[in-house]
Formats: structure tokens, sequence, C-alpha cells
């Protein structure tokens, strides 16, 4: 018997159309969270997915290298990928994570 579960129709539930979405942030709001960044740092900080833990582009810099991925590795997988752009994985220096960002 094969893992997968027979469900009859009627039970799948089938939502159609846009979901609704409510009114976003006011041009206000979002300038004035824009102004509370440092704006050195906008743009530039990479986070790890895993602990959250902010790198400067320092900081990054002297991370571990653990990988990369060439621009012809990375088209093998997606469609379209520009030339000269390779993904580069470092081990974050928090919890030993690995973190992946594009690099030209």
């Amino acid at each position: 018997m094969s893992g997968f579960v027979s469900l009859p129709v009627a039970s799948i539930e089938v939502t159609e159309g846009p979901h609704p979405r409510g009114p976003g942030p006011s041009t206000e709001a979002r300038r004035d969270a824009t102004s509370r960044r440092h704006p050195s740092h906008v743009g530039h900080i990479v986070r790890c997915g895993r602990c959250r833990h902010e790198h400067t582009p320092e900081s990054w810099a002297k991370l571990e290298i653990i990988g990369r991925l060439s621009a012809d590795g990375v088209r093998s997988v997606v469609t379209a990928w520009p030339d000269g752009v390779v993904v580069e994985v470092r081990r974050c220096d928090a919890c030993g994570g690995a973190i992946a960002r594009k690099r030209r």
C-alpha cells in the first residue's frame, strides 16, 4: 500500500478568486519606518535565516566560505540567471548555519 490517502472530492475545500487584502501602510508610515533605519546599512545587512543574527558587509566578508554555485550551476535549475552572478554560501559565526547570497 502506498503512503497516499485518497480523499473524496467533496472533502477538499476550494476557494476561487483573489484573496482579499487589507489596505497597506500609509505613505507616512512607510516614510517613518524608513527614516528609523541607519542610512549606511539599508540594504547591506545580511541576516542569518536560522538564528536571525545580522552581519555587516565587513563581518560577512570574514565568514567562512562553505560553497559557491557558478552562474552555469544555478542556470541548470533556474530558467533565467544573469551572467557573472554566483551564489556564495558562508557559515554564520553565531549558529553555524549556511547563509546564501547572490554575488557578482
